[in-house]
């Protein structure tokens, strides 16, 4: 009898030591795999950031010459460039939707904080930056649009408007303001 319970308790402790052990190789390979998707996830979020602040250079450098041809624009010019800024606010339409996609792209990943301190930077930044942006991009756009409206005026004809991508200024990063839009005026 001595021999059975002897036989039932080294039993219990031998089930009991194999199921500790496969628990904590499923659990093991659980935190693995969660480790895993983290840095995936936030080389996901690096590239698309790469991409964004690439494409932000791109913006700058033709908003800048938007800047400059538009101190040269005046109604009796602008038959002669026409075609060229029609082709010019394409492209700047065109930027700003590869924009919206890489922020899009961002958004679907900066929910929550990550241990590398530069991802969440990136994830805190990006907001700030898409609403400056595309509130300067609506700015520029409405200008352009009530340069049209008053040439169209002057010479009695009709022009089209650009369409723009974004209608409104945005408050992406909730905070109450609109960057990029003067308040002042």
């Amino acid at each position: 009898m001595k021999n059975k319970k002897v036989v039932i308790i080294v039993s219990v402790i031998v089930v009991l030591f194999i199921s500790l052990i496969i628990f904590g190789v499923i659990a093991f390979k659980s935190i693995q795999k969660d480790k895993e998707e983290t840095i995936e996830t936030m080389n996901y979020i690096t590239d698309n950031y790469k991409e964004l602040s690439d494409n932000v250079t791109k913006y700058n450098k033709m908003r800048n010459d938007l800047i400059n041809a538009s101190k040269e624009l005046m109604l009796d010019n602008y038959e002669s460039v026409y075609e060229n800024y029609t082709i010019f606010m394409k492209d700047y339409n065109d930027l700003i939707k590869e924009i919206d996609s890489n922020v899009s792209n961002i958004d679907s990943k900066c929910g929550h904080k990550y241990p590398d301190k530069e991802v969440n930077n990136k994830c805190d930044f990006y907001k700030n930056l898409y609403e400056k942006i595309v509130n300067l991009y609506v700015n520029d756009i409405k200008n352009y649009n009530n340069f049209i409206k008053t040439f169209n005026d002057y010479r009695n004809v009709e022009v089209p408007f650009i369409e723009l991508v974004h209608d409104n200024f945005i408050d992406y990063d909730n905070d109450g303001k609109f960057e990029g839009v003067n308040t002042d005026e």
